[in-house]
């Protein structure tokens, strides 16, 4: 087999194995979750940070071992999936608040951008704290 049919097999297995992964958790969450949105978002949420960090993890093992071509992969699909867990973080507040809603409560109407407010200071303020841990 020659070199670029080797590299062709290996972004092939990457790409696949990624899929099927996602797709498997898609399918175990799915069939345990109801019919709300939110639980929808929240499971892909889930399979979608668990890909961020297996892509990290397949970026640096590709680093450290001097696979470029694998590593470039692993970084575009790191930079596509993080974007889709960051815009459900900040849609899922007011979804939750809507089904609430749409289930007969009385909800406070600024709450879903107070929670939204809470949800990017937690992050933020945990960035912080991580960084500070690498500077001493």
């Amino acid at each position: 087999m020659s070199e670029k049919e080797t590299d062709l097999t290996r972004r092939e297995f990457v790409a696949n194995a990624g899929t099927v992964t996602l797709g498997a958790v898609a399918a175990a969450i799915g069939d345990a979750r109801k019919t709300e949105v939110s639980k929808y978002l929240r499971d892909d949420s889930t399979a979608l940070a668990l890909a961020t960090v297996s892509y990290t993890m397949l970026n640096a093992t590709a680093r450290g071992l001097g696979d470029n071509e694998t590593a470039a992969l692993a970084k575009q699909l790191l930079a596509d999936y993080t974007p889709l867990v960051m815009k459900i973080g900040k849609i899922l507040p007011s979804v939750v608040l809507q089904e609430l809603a749409d289930d007969g409560e009385t909800v406070v109407v600024t709450a879903a951008e107070l929670a939204k407010e809470d949800s990017k200071n937690a992050w933020d303020s945990g960035e912080q704290r991580v960084e500070g841990t690498y500077q001493n």
